[in-house]
């Protein structure tokens, strides 16, 4: 995703992965194709495939020319009703609008990824084994402008922990 500035927007998303501070990113990245205006965020557990697609539907009425991004957190928690209302919305999606699908848990038995795949794109970021993780650091101390030496992102590895966001708080400190 890292080029999404650069291309056409896909009618549909689905985000997922346990690397959230690279989602973080992605979503930072396709909210500033919007204006604060067109962007909504709903949680799939308050509302259901019908309410993200309404969401979606309501382009002409609540957003600027630049079209609408409606944001559905936790869809991992959605039932077949709500996966085939995406479905069905999908096949005749509204021009200008984007629904992004995050997926904060496991989608097994879901349709969700699929059906995303077929009509726009699937992106899964996910943090490398506890092995990797050195590397992974060093990874994102480059995305700062910064060269850290392997030492010292096995160290910081060592002191925090695998968990991704804050390695990630600590490389921007």
């Amino acid at each position: 995703m890292g080029a999404v500035a650069e291309v056409e927007l896909r009618p549909i998303y689905l985000i997922s992965g346990g690397d959230r501070p690279k989602i973080r990113r992605a979503l930072e990245r396709l909210r500033a194709r919007f204006g604060p205006e067109s962007v909504e965020t709903l949680a799939a557990d308050a509302g259901g495939g019908e309410e993200a697609v309404a969401a979606c539907n309501s382009l002409g009425l609540f957003s600027g020319e630049g079209g609408r991004l409606v944001l559905v957190e936790g869809v991992e928690s959605w039932k077949k009703d709500d996966e085939e209302a995406v479905a069905a919305y999908v096949k005749d999606p509204v021009a200008g609008a984007v629904l992004v699908l995050i997926a904060e848990g496991d989608l097994k038995g879901s349709t969700l990824p699929a059906l995303c795949k077929k009509a726009g794109e699937v992106l899964t970021y996910e943090v490398p084994k506890p092995r990797d993780l050195p590397s992974w650091v060093r990874a994102q101390f480059e995305r700062l402008g910064v060269n850290a030496d392997p030492d010292a992102a096995r160290a910081l590895v060592d002191i925090v922990g695998d968990d991704a966001t804050a390695l990630t708080t600590e490389a921007e400190k």
